[in-house]
Parts: C-alpha cells; structure tokens; sequence
C-alpha cells in the first residue's frame, strides 16, 4: 500500500520555534517516511526511516484499512464499522473530513488518483467506488473477474491497478472510472506498488509470502521470499526506488528488503495490532515542477505508492 499520490505541499517539515514553553506540530510527511495502517488499533501510525515513532492518527470509525497521500499531502484511510467509510487528515493530525461510503460492504485499500479522486476497493462486492475529497460519491466500476479486491495503487501510467486476491489476478480502471480488463497472475497478489522508473509493479503473495516483481501485463521478472512465515500483505518502494518495505498482518516488525531480496534492516512496530497497507513518502523529481510554500521553493513530487 504505499504514496500514490502527492506533491510539494506535503513533503516540507517545518519547525518553527517561538519559545520554549511552544508545542512543536508534526510537519508535513517527509521523503522516506513509512505510514502504516493497523485494522486492530484502527490507526496508522507515522514513522522515521529508521523506524521511530513519530505520530498515530485516530479518528471517525474502526476497523481500518488502506493508506495513501492526497496531491494536496493529507492523509487518507477507510474504515468499516459502524458502516463504510473514508476519513482524511492533514499531516499535524487533524481530522479535515470524514463521510460514510454507502453501498460499500468491506473497504479495504484506498488509492488516489492525480487529479485527487479517491478509489475505495470493495472486498465484498468486487466493485471499486470513486469518491472526491468531499465526499462525492463517483462511479461505482464493477470488476469482472475480480473476487475479493485487496491492495490498489494508481501507476505513474495513471492506471489503477486492483489485486484480486481470491482470483489470482489484477484490475485495471481508467481515471475515468472504466474497466480496462484484467492481467492474470500464477499467484494470489495481496499489495502492489510500482516502480516509476520502469513502470514494473512489485507485488505481495498473500498465500505463499513472497514478493513478486513482475510487468503490466503479468510477466513474472523476479520472485523471492519475503521473510514472513504468514500474514504477509502491505509493500511499499523506498524513495530512492532501489528497496522495498513490506509489512505482515500477523506481524510486529516492518521488514526492508533489497529489490534481489536481500535484508536491509528491520525496525519494530509500537505495540502492533494487524498491520495492514502501507505508504513510503516520495522524493522530489528533479526538474519538476516549483511550487512556492512560505517563501521556500520545493519541487513537486512524483505519484507513487
């Protein structure tokens, strides 16, 4: 699970310091931070690179489920109970908006698109609901073929890519809300990123707990095991694009892991209850676009989950 969508206005911390008896707000999310959605705790919660504690969110309803970065920089995540829904908050901690998702019997991931819609997997509908940040309700997209949607991401082909997780293959929607038909896989995908430098996807197998990188179009490039004995699900790519982080429902750490599979490190979860999706923040392109945000220039940042 993973950023799928942000630019500048979310990659800039701030500490500003006007006494010492002055409370210090978190800041916007910055490149490499790793946000990771717990369903038991109904939270996610904000790490450092190396994995420090730095802020948990709370909010409206329980049973989360999905992390993802607006274009704005806020933070979005889906809950089940009492009834579906999609809460938003900015990177401080403050809930911006929170509406129910009528119609959508289990929420699982959230992805955004460029333009800022969000895209609600629907579990037990096989369905994917569009929703704007307002609470808007979109298209609903019927995805033939798929059962059980688990894990989304929105490509830097601005395609979004939804895992069959019961029926071993992947959607493909249109910004606009079309089926664009489905790619299958020799095994049951859980959680998927892609890469943006070679338009190559990594995916989580729920059922065999491996990481498979494979193409667009279902071509396997590479597989190797994940370090979970079970469990396994949220993935996200490192900013610099050249590592993975992967996370285990059943687990209590956030493992980081080479693109050939090889350890880079672990850090442990604060007192973890099922830890679901994940988002790794972005690092800026070279050569975008210059947005202007308290008199700093900062460069617009690539989608990506």
């Amino acid at each position: 699970m993973r950023t799928k969508s942000i630019t500048a206005t979310g990659l800039l911390a701030l500490t500003l310091t006007f006494g010492a008896d002055q409370p210090v707000l978190a800041g916007p999310f910055l490149p490499g931070e790793i946000l990771v959605n717990e369903a038991g705790s109904s939270r996610i919660q904000r790490y450092s690179a190396t994995g420090t504690l730095l802020q948990t969110f709370t909010g409206t309803g329980t049973g989360w489920s999905g992390t993802s970065l607006t274009p704005g920089g806020n933070l979005v995540t889906a809950y089940r109970n009492p009834s579906a829904g999609i809460d938003i908050f900015s990177p401080n901690g403050t809930q911006t908006a929170s509406f129910a998702a009528p119609g959508n019997g289990n929420p699982l991931d959230v992805s955004v698109f460029p333009d800022g819609t969000l895209a609600l997997c629907d579990f037990s509908n096989n369905t994917v609901q569009f929703w704007s940040q307002a609470g808007v309700q979109g298209p609903t997209v019927a995805l033939p073929g798929i059962i059980n949607p688990y894990g989304s991401t929105v490509g830097s082909d601005g395609i979004l890519y939804v895992a069959g997780g019961s029926s071993n293959n992947l959607a493909r929607v249109s910004a606009g809300g079309v089926s664009l038909g489905n790619v299958s896989l020799p095994f049951a995908p859980g959680d998927l990123v892609m890469n943006p430098v070679d338009g190559t996807l990594w995916v989580s197998g729920v059922l065999n707990q491996q990481v498979e990188h494979i193409t667009t179009t279902g071509t396997v490039l590479g597989i190797f095991p994940s370090g979970f004995i079970n469990g396994l699900l949220g993935i996200g790519l490192a900013p610099d694009d050249n590592s993975l982080y992967v996370t285990s429902t059943q687990g209590t750490v956030v493992k980081h892991l080479g693109l050939t599979g090889n350890p880079l490190g672990s850090f442990a979860l604060t007192s973890p209850n099922s830890p679901f999706f994940m988002t790794v923040v972005p690092t800026p392109e070279p050569g975008s676009a210059v947005l202007l945000c308290g008199g700093l220039a900062l460069p617009t940042a690539r989608r990506r989950r």
